[in-house]
């Protein structure tokens, strides 16, 4: 059990890092500009729009987890499609409620 809540906070952490934070604005940037010009390609398109979505990126985070070692399941060959699963919910989950308590926190007047 404390393991699954370690790959969801992991899974999350790694989204928000690439969905959210600074570090990794010009590279957003630059793969929204590349998905916006490139009309003649489907695949590249929604491969540079990827890094927008946190569900998205949380599926691959989980993926990646589990191919570092880091398998929850133990229940066979589907183990890393699982944790791409679980890496998608806990990261939007996890997105949603941080959100949900920044917003009330500013409600109330607490500067974030």
């Amino acid at each position: 059990m404390l393991l699954t809540i370690l790959f969801c906070i992991i899974s999350y952490m790694m989204a928000s890092i690439l969905v959210e934070q600074k570090i990794f604005l010009e590279v957003r940037e630059w793969l929204l500009d590349c998905g916006q010009q490139c009309n003649s390609n489907w695949l590249l398109c929604k491969l540079c729009q990827l890094i927008t979505c946190m569900t998205c990126t949380g599926f691959w985070c989980g993926v990646f987890i589990f191919f570092t070692g880091f398998n929850v399941f133990n229940v066979g060959q589907w183990d890393f499609f699982y944790s791409g699963l679980l890496g998608a919910a806990s990261a939007y989950f996890l997105y949603l409620f941080i959100s949900y308590c920044e917003a009330r926190l500013r409600e109330i007047g607490i500067k974030i």
